[in-house]
């Protein structure tokens, strides 16, 4: 655990705003940027404490956390949330749409309500997903990154509106959902 001192109270601030506890920063400010990535790898720490120049839009590190990534989370708290998905035990998933003819491998918490966003959302212009294949596991974001990784080759970017805004997964694949659950398997025995 980090000693408090060492925590300034826009630090503490921080991590409420997040969520995290203090047990989840790491005291990164002695170590190299890969010693820090590889103790940050299992998950235990959340964030890091760092003695560096200020990021890149200029916040000061003692204003600000970083992540497993070496990204100020000011900037980019998405990258905490990723972090936290890559680690925890969720369920991994395959759906397909007909319409499309197109695979999705994801993460989530709770199927029903997944399967109802995607096809409340419109998820890539459709609402025809159904789920094909799911899984409780351990570093679920992690399978998902890797299962992505071995379908790489039949990625297909589409562009969709959310929320009045144009967005681009990359998350669909021009496979067959059992192609897609073999990745998965795969992925979970690396």
């Amino acid at each position: 655990m980090l000693p408090s001192p060492f925590l300034t109270p826009e630090h503490f601030e921080l991590l409420a705003s997040r969520n995290i506890s203090v047990e989840r920063v790491l005291d990164a400010r002695q170590m190299a940027f890969k010693d820090m990535k590889e103790r940050m790898k299992g998950g235990k720490f959340a964030v890091a404490v760092r003695s560096r120049k200020p990021c890149a839009h200029g916040h000061e590190s003692s204003k600000t956390l970083w992540s497993s990534g070496g990204h100020c989370i000011l900037c980019y708290p998405q990258n905490v949330r990723i972090s936290e998905q890559y680690h925890s035990k969720k369920l991994i998933y395959v759906a397909f749409s007909a319409s499309l003819q197109l695979t999705k491998v994801g993460v989530t918490e709770e199927l029903s309500s997944r399967v109802k966003d995607l096809n409340r959302q419109r998820y890539a212009g459709v609402n025809d997903w159904v789920f094909t294949f799911s899984q409780l596991v351990d570093g679920a974001g992690r399978v998902e990154n890797d299962a992505h990784k071995i379908l790489r080759l039949y990625r297909v970017p589409v562009e969709y509106e959310k929320a009045g805004e144009m967005k681009e997964s990359n998350e669909l694949f021009s496979c067959s959902p059992q192609h897609a659950e073999l990745a998965v398997k795969t992925a979970l025995k690396k």
